[in-house]
């Protein structure tokens, strides 16, 4: 089993369970599916289109797909977890600025853990 959890801004903010919560049962449903996949099976989706690598320099950020809706997942090496940074819908035109948020949320959780501080993220 993998650890898998939503990470969590200073604020309190969890972009992307929060998302995931806004989004209609028939999107979410499946994405939570993918979800629970990606705990038992972990780097092993790799070998399916359930999860792609993020082209680009950060190292360990992946796309776990369903259907039509992503989430940014960071591996984060150092705990051996999973942290889901944002979601969203795929469209051509918007998929570089949604990448580009998870981007900036990988930073901040980067930020915010040097020195091996995970304490502010939960796997709730």
């Amino acid at each position: 089993m993998w650890n898998v959890f939503y990470f969590t801004r200073k604020s309190g903010h969890k972009p992307a369970k929060e998302w995931l919560e806004s989004l209609d049962t028939s999107l979410s449903f499946p994405l939570r599916a993918k979800i629970r996949k990606l705990r038992q099976y972990g780097l092993g989706l790799l070998d399916t289109d359930m999860l792609k690598k993020i082209s680009g320099d950060d190292k360990d950020l992946y796309e776990l797909r369903s259907g039509q809706t992503r989430i940014a997942a960071y591996l984060d090496r150092e705990v051996a977890s999973f942290v889901l940074l944002s979601g969203w819908l795929k469209k051509r035109r918007q998929a570089g600025k949604d990448i580009e948020q998870a981007r900036r949320w990988l930073r901040e959780y980067v930020a915010g853990h040097e020195g091996g501080d995970h304490g502010s993220n939960s796997r709730r």
